[in-house]
């Protein structure tokens, strides 16, 4: 069986002051709509003070590609050790936050399945499952089949189908308005690494 590490907080508020910077959406009430120019409205999304700037694409994808090796790295047939999956799903994070549709998929689907498989999801699991169905519902949005067909109901909300209705009320909502602000800050993300 996997083991979950319970120490991940995934997908945090923009709003919070980190003690390194991240590219995670705000709570979608911390989004606060700005005027961008008329130049950069065509294709940005008004953007709010708390939206942290992408890294740059060739970065990004350097950085999911490194995550997906790690992350192969870690298997040891049908589990994972546990100190090269962490490091894979941290390096796997990064890519995800800033962007990368692939490492989002890849990301969430791997950390659901992983909480998920372990048993039910339990109150110290929040964050995680929150963060992986925000990561999962932004690249399913971005047309990732991977995430659209690992569980249904991305794209739609409510009614809930399995698993996501296995989840405590308002997780599943909260995970939907994170990925939303994520949007609101940077668009919707673009379907390569």
């Amino acid at each position: 069986m996997l083991r979950v590490w319970p120490c991940l907080v995934l997908l945090c508020s923009c709003a919070s002051q980190p003690t390194t910077p991240t590219n995670a959406p705000p709570d979608a009430a911390d989004v606060r709509s700005a005027t961008p120019d008329e130049e950069d409205a065509k294709d940005e999304p008004a953007a709010s003070s708390d939206c942290i700037p992408l890294v740059e694409a060739d970065v990004v994808a350097e950085t999911y590609a490194k995550g997906a090796a790690q992350l192969e790295g870690a298997r040891d047939g049908e589990h994972m050790k546990e100190a090269p999956l962490r490091a894979a799903m941290d390096t796997l994070k990064i890519a995800a936050e800033n962007g990368s549709v692939p490492a989002q998929s890849l990301y969430g689907r791997t950390l659901f399945g992983t909480l998920f498989t372990a048993g039910a999801p339990e109150e110290s699991q929040r964050e995680d499952y929150v963060s992986a169905v925000a990561f999962l519902r932004l690249a399913a949005k971005a047309g990732d089949e991977a995430a659209a067909n690992f569980m249904p109901g991305l794209l739609d909300g409510p009614p809930l189908q399995m698993p996501l209705d296995s989840l405590p009320e308002g997780w599943v909502e909260d995970a939907f308005e994170r990925a939303d602000a994520w949007i609101a800050c940077h668009g919707l993300p673009q379907g390569k690494p």
